[in-house]
């Protein structure tokens, strides 16, 4: 899911297809504060790679071998 939103946001819509809002962040933004805004986020970019890498080593040292 974040990494759809944020493909979505590079592309200047959103996940319906429909143009950013004028107040959205990205827009909103500038300078330090777009910087920190995207600093803050990026690493919900790897909560699903991350997840999908501990539920693996969790099933890995579980199972009967």
């Amino acid at each position: 899911m974040w990494t759809a939103a944020f493909a979505t946001e590079l592309a200047g819509v959103t996940l319906q297809g429909e143009q950013l809002p004028s107040d959205h962040p990205t827009k909103a933004l500038h300078g330090w504060e777009l910087a920190f805004f995207h600093l803050t986020y990026a690493p919900l970019l790897l909560w699903g790679p991350l997840l999908a890498a501990v539920c693996i080593a969790y099933w890995r040292r579980r199972s009967v071998r």
